[in-house]
């Protein structure tokens, strides 16, 4: 269920509101269309949307090492894939990437008997681990939240980007007996110029479209939006380019659509049907 607020404010005044407006880089006209999860912008015409490149870095494991577990009383095991596990006694745990993988994923875990917080201090709860992780906030930004989840990506130019294809920047994860924190380490430090590089955006509609030819029914959409994917330039160590292109979150994850074109979209189907009977009954 969806609640609506009117709020009345007196004496308000938008004129600056409208000014940034009136003095945007770009103007796009937009149609709102309403999905799973509310109302999305759909673009009635092609977007150059500008390819941007920025060199990067990644804190070490031992900071966060250090900041999340603190420095006494730690021990550490490696498994099988090379993965570091570090705990501090048996409730508090950090999975740090292989060193040699080229990953930067970590999984934090702090095991604690409670139930799932409300809605608002779950969001409460995960903007504290997010300043504990200590990563660089100037730009990250809440993004999504459902169920037992809240998530936050980097925004650049106003628009969010997505690590590895599709994953998120942090994702924090409360359950019953523990509260999971998945993020990753990148820090996007230096801007490079604008080239003039940029990248064709279709009509959001088209898109909605060839993806209901895959099997992916508009209805079956939570969210649609324009982000950036990562990826690799090979002219220097560090550096990545940000190319916008849409993301679709549909059966509650996050995928781009050329993603979700190679998906078996059944197994996902009869998945979220099984769920649905089950919370029928």
């Amino acid at each position: 269920n969806n609640e609506i607020y009117q709020i009345k404010i007196k004496g308000a005044n938008f004129d600056r509101l409208r000014k940034y407006a009136q003095n945007a880089k770009s103007k796009s006209p937009v149609r709102l269309v309403r999905l799973r999860e509310g109302y999305s912008p759909f673009y009635s015409r092609e977007i150059d949307g500008k390819v941007y490149s920025y060199l990067t870095n990644h804190q070490s494991y031992s900071y966060f090492v250090s900041r999340l577990l603190g420095t006494s009383g730690v021990t550490s095991k490696t498994n099988k894939n090379g993965q570091t596990i570090y705990s501090l006694s048996y409730y508090t745990r950090l999975k740090v990437p292989a060193p040699k993988s080229g990953e930067h994923n970590y999984l934090y875990t702090h095991y604690e008997k409670n139930k799932i917080p409300s809605a608002t201090s779950r969001l409460l709860d995960s903007v504290y681990y997010v300043h504990q992780l200590g990563l660089t906030e100037q730009d990250l930004r809440f993004f999504d939240a459902d169920g037992s989840n809240v998530s936050y990506l980097n925004y650049i130019e106003g628009i969010p980007v997505f690590l590895n294809k599709h994953d998120l920047q942090v994702k924090t994860t409360f359950s019953t007996d523990s509260i999971n924190v998945a993020f990753n380490s990148i820090n996007f430090q230096i801007p490079i110029p604008f080239d003039g590089q940029t990248k064709t955006i279709k009509l959001t509609q088209d898109v909605v479209d060839e993806l209901a030819s895959h099997g992916l029914k508009q209805d079956d959409i939570q969210r649609i939006v324009i982000g950036f994917t990562t990826e690799k330039d090979s002219s220097r160590h560090g550096l990545i380019n940000l190319v916008p292109t849409y993301y679709v979150k549909a059966y509650d994850e996050w995928k781009s659509v050329s993603e979700w074109e190679k998906q078996d979209l059944t197994t996902y189907r009869k998945f979220s049907e099984s769920v649905t009977s089950r919370e029928a009954k």
